[in-house]
This record gives C-alpha cells, sequence and structure tokens, in this order.
C-alpha cells in the first residue's frame, strides 16, 4: 500500500514505528487526519497519496522548501477535544 510514497522518498529508508508521535523522522506516513501532528505543525503534502496515506512533513528546513514551493496542504486547524 506504500509503494507510491515509498518510491517517492527514495532513496530515504523507510522506517516502521508504532507510535508516529514518537518518531523524529521529517516525513511520516500516516492517515489525513493526524491531530497531534497538526498541532506540532506538520503539513500535509498536497496531492500525494496511496491506498489512504499520506504524507505528512514536520516542521524544519524540508517543509519550510516544500511550503516555498507550495506543495503543502494549508495549515491544518487541530480538531477541538469535546
Amino acid at each position: 500500500m506504500q509503494n507510491f510514497l515509498a518510491y517517492w522518498i527514495h532513496p530515504t529508508t523507510m522506517g516502521v514505528t508504532t507510535d508516529r508521535n514518537a518518531s523524529d523522522a521529517q516525513i511520516t506516513l500516516g492517515c489525513d487526519t493526524w491531530p497531534e501532528g497538526s498541532a506540532a505543525g506538520a503539513r500535509m503534502l498536497s496531492d500525494v497519496h496511496s491506498y489512504g496515506y499520506h504524507a505528512w512533513i514536520r516542521p524544519g528546513p524540508l517543509q519550510d522548501e516544500l511550503a516555498a514551493e507550495g506543495l503543502l496542504d494549508p495549515v491544518a486547524e487541530p480538531a477541538a477535544v469535546p
């Protein structure tokens, strides 16, 4: 399921984690909603998804570069928790 995204981030290696909030990777693959990531400033790569997986870019130089090129979705508002 992650083949398209894995190809896109090549030659970077992929690691698997059970808790994406504990990872320090610049690119995290996950669902289309990630309240903790959004709250921490992560943004989704625009129009890049595969079988429900999306590429989230954490704050840093890579996110700055992709934002400057207009390749990231707008900043997501974290969902309010009742």
